[in-house]
């Protein structure tokens, strides 16, 4: 897979210097939504189930697996992504379902899983417990820090 069946609608870059960068690329396909990552992934960043560089895109495929039932197309259907962001050596995604799940480096919380450890799979944010519940739609990165809202 290398998303050239598709149209690009979002594009997040983060990391650099001496580290080396990672860039996501959000793409509108046939099938659905795919998130495709390239890059620096030593901290997880890439969502490519190592801690491993790719030069060439890769799709995370743990979001591409995800479903939901459509009401009004009576079958189930891929999840959207809604957008995505970079951080220094972190990402983050929005779902059309308000998940957001991040993946990479976490020495300051920036994943928002409550711990410190990184994880190279996206996983879907669950800390502050009061957020458990929110629909988000958009999601944000700074260096070490993730935002997400309505």
């Amino acid at each position: 897979a290398d998303g050239r069946d598709g149209r690009v609608r979002a594009v997040a870059a983060g990391g650099g210097g001496t580290e080396g960068g990672h860039t996501a690329f959000l793409v509108e396909t046939t099938r659905g939504d795919e998130l495709y990552t390239c890059g620096y992934g030593r901290w997880g960043a890439l969502g490519a189930r190592a801690f491993s560089h790719i030069a060439g895109l890769r799709p995370v495929t743990t979001l591409a697996s995800l479903r939901e039932y459509d009401e009004a197309l009576g079958r189930v259907v891929p999840l959207r992504i809604l957008g995505v962001a970079c951080g220094d050596a972190h990402t983050a995604a929005v779902l059309s379902s308000g998940n957001v799940f991040t993946w990479g480096w976490n020495d300051g919380g920036q994943l928002g899983d409550g711990g410190k450890a990184a994880t190279h799979t996206p996983v879907m944010l669950k800390a502050p417990a009061e957020f458990r519940l929110s629909r988000f739609a958009h999601v944000a990165c700074g260096p070490a820090s993730t935002a997400a809202w309505s």
